[in-house]
């Protein structure tokens, strides 16, 4: 029993860098500890997954819960992750919370870059209209 409470506290502890600050102005029911956990989780399989720092990846996400849509937002801008759910789903948290953490890097690490080479591709690429050919 011993041995099973410290592996859980010392599996805890090793997954506590990253956090989400749940928003939940309607009181819906939302196990807390396991969103932190899941997170955390989540966080580690796409660090190891994509072979990148663990502190690359977003370590705060918002959850947003009592929402009319359900969206993912990243704003590259400032930096915020956030999650609107219309009520806790675990599943639809995850692959929101993934899809955070993947774009995290991205941003990071190439949004600019890349926002740019599409600019100059599609200009390379988008018909003239005819008004500016005279």
């Amino acid at each position: 029993m011993k041995i099973a409470i410290v592996f859980v506290i010392v599996f805890a502890g090793s997954l506590s860098t990253a956090q989400v600050t749940i928003q939940n102005p309607q009181q819906l029911p939302i196990p807390e500890p396991q969103v932190q956990t899941l997170h955390n989780i989540v966080c580690r399989v796409v660090a190891e997954d994509l072979h990148v720092d663990k502190g690359r990846l977003p370590s705060h996400v918002v959850l947003v819960l009592g929402q009319d849509r359900e969206v993912t937002v990243a704003d590259q801008a400032n930096g915020t992750f956030t999650i609107y759910l219309k009520q806790w789903d675990e599943a639809t948290f995850a692959m929101s919370d993934l899809q955070l953490a993947v774009q995290g890097i991205v941003l990071r690490d190439r949004w600019q870059r890349m926002a740019q080479d599409i600019v100059r591709r599609f200009r390379q690429v988008a018909p003239v209209p005819v008004e500016h050919l005279k």
